[in-house]
């Protein structure tokens, strides 16, 4: 792993010359990832013999470039450059290329300044051609994960975007210290991750723009999760805690606009239910008696039924590892370091599913209170707050999960 561990002292950012002019790897990325999305665009046209005309895609993609480009480049200079006031004093530095004339390229993008200026592009291109909004951004849903990889791949060979501190077999050596390569696992996260989100979505999708929405709160979870292991911006750093990130925050905004808008159009379209989400569940689970609350037999049947398998596959495992162990703690904890990490993890997540649902049920209660102007002895919960509840859980485990696991498992120990 030694090479790898010293990629960035053998590896040159600059690919080649053109003249005097040198051009970056992260440039070739940043293009790759552009005429990919295209063509993975004109590919699933022709695959789902989508209503688009080819030359329709490529005036589409033009409008799109520049849109990306500028809001890109001014989104970094707004949300995470320290000098602000000094470009918007002198505009035409936005896009120097050059400092004290040398020639170093254009650094500095933000990805959710990229999607802004994606978003008003493709509105501006749907009201001059007469194409609807939702029907486009369908399209790029399934268009703009893959082409992202080669983007975060682009961001590891122009060696930005690094990685917190870690002391991990693959990590990589900057400036001195080991780093997660927090690049490539946003590349698998943001990129791979996404993709097979939107495209398994892809087939219960019930109204027209509803792709982009689950793009967007997928990848803004995925990108909060992958910056727990990416280092704070060095202008900026941690916004919150000593471990929260501008990024994350972002991310997560920009998830949670997304579950607002998927909510708000899922009721326009008059499509309610979970058999309408995930018909193959509820088929599975039609058969139980009282499918929607189960009752306590069948709750502790199912109790039975999944420890007794556990206990048949765990014994004999044990009795095993047994043999030659001395009766010592670290004995004990080579036996038992897994199964404290599920007993932690459970309880995390009891004592976590405990707290949200006394969160959400007051939230339910003033939303059932508005809606039916009085107070009633039950309230429905409705999906939009199930989802308030599941996404707190899940990024608190996210964030204190480790922490919480390592402490408890310690304890136990003792």
């Amino acid at each position: 792993m030694n090479s790898w561990n010293n990629i960035y002292d053998t590896f040159d950012p600059i690919a080649f010359h053109i003249f005097s002019f040198p051009v970056h790897w992260y440039g070739i990325m940043y293009v790759l990832a552009l005429v990919s999305a295209l063509y993975i665009g004109k590919y699933f046209i022709k695959r789902d013999k989508l209503d688009f005309k080819s030359k329709d895609l490529d005036n589409y993609f033009i409008y799109v470039e520049i849109g990306v480009i500028l809001g890109a480049r001014l989104g970094y200079i707004f949300f995470y450059d320290t000098q602000t006031l000094y470009y918007l004093s002198h505009p035409w530095q936005i896009f120097n290329p050059f400092q004290n004339g040398e020639f170093v390229g254009i650094r500095g993008m933000s990805y959710h300044g990229a999607v802004i200026g994606f978003l008003l592009s493709t509105y501006l291109y749907s009201i001059k051609h007469k194409i609807a909004f939702g029907k486009i951004m369908d399209l790029v849903a399934l268009s703009i994960p893959l082409a992202f990889v080669f983007g975060r791949i682009g961001n590891f060979l122009n060696q930005e975007l690094v990685g917190r501190e870690t002391d991990v077999s693959w990590g990589i050596i900057v400036d001195g210290a080991l780093r997660h390569p927090s690049q490539l696992y946003e590349a698998v996260l943001e990129g791979f991750g996404v993709f097979i989100v939107v495209y398994l979505y892809k087939k219960y999708q019930r109204f027209s723009g509803e792709l982009i929405l689950i793009y967007a709160i997928s990848y803004g979870i995925f990108r909060a999760l992958a910056e727990i292991y990416r280092a704070p911006d060095a202008q900026i750093g941690y916004v919150c805690c000593n471990m929260i990130t501008q990024g994350q925050v972002m991310s997560l905004a920009m998830s949670l606009v997304g579950v607002i808008a998927w909510v708000y159009y899922e009721r326009q379209s008059k499509v309610k239910g979970l058999k309408k989400i995930w018909p193959l569940i509820v088929e599975v689970l039609s058969f139980l008696p009282q499918t929607k609350k189960p009752g306590i037999g069948i709750a502790l049947i199912f109790g039975a039924i999944g420890a007794g398998i556990t206990f048949a596959y765990v014994k004999p495992r044990i009795v095993k590892r047994v043999v030659g162990l001395e009766n010592t703690r670290e004995s004990i904890n080579l036996l038992f370091t897994i199964p404290l990490i599920f007993a932690a993890a459970l309880l995390s997540f009891a004592h976590g599913a405990n707290d949200v649902a006394n969160a959400v049920g007051p939230l339910a209660a003033v939303y059932d209170a508005l809606t039916t102007h009085g107070v009633s002895t039950k309230a429905a919960i409705p999906l939009w707050v199930m989802v308030v509840g599941g996404l707190g859980i899940s990024i608190g485990l996210a964030l204190f999960g480790p922490r919480l696991i390592k402490t408890v498992g310690s304890e136990i120990t003792e």
